[in-house]
C-alpha cells in the first residue's frame, strides 16, 4: 500500500507555496492529486519524494 499525504502535510515537506504547488501542478510539472472524496485529496509520498529527488539531482533552473 502505498502512504498518502494530504495538502497540510505536502506542506511541510515541499518548500513551495501553495499557489506554486497548484500552478505546476496544472502545468504537468508536479505529482497529480488524486480524490478520497469530494471533499479530500491526496498525493502518492513517493511520487513527491521522486519529484523532489528529481529535482536535487538536476541542476535545475528556472526558465527566465
Amino acid at each position: 500500500m502505498k502512504r498518502a499525504i494530504g495538502k497540510k502535510e505536502l506542506l511541510t515537506i515541499v518548500p513551495l507555496s501553495w499557489s506554486t504547488i497548484d500552478r505546476l501542478e496544472k502545468k504537468g510539472e508536479f505529482p497529480k492529486r488524486w480524490h478520497i472524496t469530494d471533499n479530500r485529496c491526496a498525493w502518492n509520498i513517493e511520487d513527491i519524494e521522486h519529484w523532489l529527488d528529481e529535482r536535487q539531482s538536476a541542476e535545475y533552473y528556472p526558465k527566465t
